[in-house]
């Protein structure tokens, strides 16, 4: 099992691109592209509710996080996502990380269960 927070999640990935737009071979651990040619803040409190069953809890098993980050998750290929969440005013977020296996990965950090 292997999960990886932001930084982490970059690493799983196949590829970072960075700001001048050139690409840089990652782990490929992950169906995922990270990049920061158009670099937008994604900052902010998170309601999340995990989205399959595996190593964190079985699907449905609600998390509280925290997103700090300036990159942006490609599409990978058809793989689901971790998460769905919330941000901390209830608005939908689009899905939020990758699986692979037992390898997973997001932006956002896990802060505690959600158990109310």
């Amino acid at each position: 099992v292997v999960y990886g927070e932001c930084g982490g999640y970059m690493v799983l990935g196949r590829a970072l691109v960075d700001e001048k737009r050139l690409s840089h071979a990652m782990a490929g651990l992950l169906p995922i592209t990270t990049s920061f040619a158009e670099p937008r803040l994604h900052l902010g409190y998170r309601n999340l509710i995990l989205a399959m069953s595996g190593p964190l809890g079985a699907a449905g098993t609600r998390f509280r996080g925290h997103e700090f980050h300036y990159a942006a998750a490609l599409d990978g290929d058809g793989h689901g996502p971790l998460f769905q969440g919330t941000d901390a005013a209830g608005r939908a977020l689009t899905p939020l990380g990758a699986t692979a296996g037992l390898v997973m990965g997001s932006f956002v950090h896990l802060v505690d269960r959600a158990d109310d």
